[in-house]
């Protein structure tokens, strides 16, 4: 993790990469709100076909689908195995900035949008510091960001998906979903590591959040 918080990573996919359609727990998705599925699983035959397979159980089931583009890496090296993860289309697209503008090959956010909105109605795009962007069927909502002394950014897109789509079970708005989630991001990058230590340090960001 160098000065500005940003991390350099050599990924080891280990067990991950071992992931197939057999470890899919069929039933546990056809029950479930959401379904989200991460895109660095794009890079792993095994991964793609897991990945489908279950989008195609909670397609099946009314289940709200949702992927992550991961990282502008995966946008550039396995733009085909997301695209094949994807099928028709998700629910909910999760990305930043740079992969938003990458997938599209623009550096105009508003075409990349446009874009991105053709695979799914709901999309999070984050923007570092500055928030993120909640876009319903291509109008964008600005969810401003919170002070943050950032030290490690790792994982801060991670908290943000899980933040997002807990608020969104449990019925909060795009928007508000977005601020939730900016907010418990902004908090996670303020120490070094990829998660929070603790089950109690997440109450206490929802309680904060709260007041």
């Amino acid at each position: 993790v160098t000065l500005d918080a940003e991390r350099t990573m050599a990924t080891f996919l280990g067990v991950s990469a071992d992931l197939g359609p057999e470890d899919v727990a069929e039933v546990g998705v056809a029950r479930s709100a959401y379904f989200y599925v991460e895109g660095y699983l794009a890079s792993s035959e095994t991964g793609r076909e897991a990945a489908v397979l279950a989008r195609q159980i909670a397609e099946s089931g009314g289940v709200r689908t949702s992927l992550s583009l991961a990282d502008p890496s995966m946008v550039v090296n396995f733009r085909d195995g997301l695209i094949e993860m994807l099928g028709n289309g998700v629910d909910q697209l999760f990305c930043n900035e740079e992969e938003a503008l990458t997938w599209a090959g623009t550096d105009r956010l508003d075409i990349a949008i446009a874009e991105l909105s053709d695979i799914a109605p709901f999309l999070n795009i984050t923007l570092g510091a500055r928030g993120s962007l909640a876009v319903v069927r291509g109008k964008g909502r600005f969810a401003p960001g919170y002070p943050s002394n950032a030290v490690d950014t790792t994982g801060a897109g991670d908290i943000y998906a899980g933040a997002q789509l807990y608020a969104r079970v449990n019925g909060a708005e795009p928007d508000a979903a977005a601020g939730f989630a900016n907010f418990a991001a902004a908090e996670l990058v303020a120490r070094h590591g990829a998660r929070l230590d603790h089950v109690a340090d997440y109450t206490r960001i929802k309680a904060r959040y709260r007041a």
